[in-house]
């Protein structure tokens, strides 16, 4: 059974922010209650009970959202899924099934130690799957092998049916077709719960990884320097992007303003 919090609760006000504790902005923005669910059924009965008493469903798997669309739901319930956090092998060979509460950092090493393969996701380690791989789940092994939806091969995922009902279902290629394609970054999580990611094989961990870095001083900046840095970085990569010698290369130029301090080029070099 999914564990209730509501507002009686002494963790209501903790456990109905999100991971930006701007939000909500007011106590009357806040839902009526957050429950946390650990297996798919939970996911079913506690949604069937949100329709049922006429409440407006939201879904956090681990609260990153930077807009207010999570907490902000006035009198609604959310759908906490935190706690599905498994990573393991799949059904055949070399397969693998991810939930959606495990956080990017435990999914890179379970997967690692269960086969020594990788998700090109991304590089905030608290993160979870559930959002980040249903909005497509890019990250700095991208180039080399694409992202992360372009390996699912399946999604188990609680929707509404006609009838009114929540229902568990599996969408694959074969199997609601369109509903998968939805959910290969459509901004999957809008479609249902997603309760676990399926991929049929995953690329190889990287023998090693080579990180550079190298920064601006703002203070020291000049127009003609400014020009020279960011026309040279486009320059490259428009000459140099679709060549497969550097595709293990990623790179991010982040030209903040002049407040903040610095501006900074990362690279990230993964050898195969």
């Amino acid at each position: 059974m999914a564990s209730v919090v509501d507002r009686k609760d002494v963790r209501f006000d903790v456990c109905s922010r999100g991971n930006n504790a701007r939000f909500p902005a007011s106590d009357s923005q806040r839902v009526a209650q957050v429950e946390y669910c650990t297996s798919a059924e939970d996911v079913v009965r506690t949604l069937q009970q949100a329709i049922d008493r006429g409440q407006r469903p939201t879904v956090r798997s681990s609260g990153h959202c930077y807009e207010d669309w999570v907490v902000n739901n006035p009198g609604g319930v959310l759908l906490d899924v935190s706690m599905m956090d498994r990573v393991t092998t799949g059904e055949t060979p070399g397969s693998y099934v991810i939930q959606p509460g495990a956080k990017l950092g435990v999914v890179y090493e379970r997967l690692y130690k269960l086969g020594g393969a990788v998700i090109p996701g991304g590089t905030c380690y608290t993160v979870t799957a559930g959002g980040h791989v249903s909005g497509g789940g890019y990250g700095t092994l991208a180039r080399m092998y694409g992202i992360t939806v372009d390996w699912l091969t399946g999604v188990e995922i609680v929707i509404v049916n006609q009838a009114g009902k929540a229902e568990l279902i599996y969408a694959d290629a074969q199997h609601h077709p369109a509903l998968f394609r939805a959910l290969r970054g459509g901004q999957g999580s809008n479609f249902g719960v997603i309760t676990a990611f399926h991929f049929a094989k995953l690329p190889p961990m990287p023998k090693q990884v080579l990180t550079a870095n190298i920064s601006w001083d703002w203070k020291e900046m000049t127009r003609e320097k400014f020009v020279r840095i960011v026309t040279t970085y486009g320059d490259y990569w428009a000459k140099n992007d679709k060549n497969p010698a550097t595709y293990p290369v990623f790179t991010n130029l982040v030209v903040g303003n002049s407040k903040s301090g610095r501006i900074g080029l990362g690279l990230h070099y993964a050898q195969t």
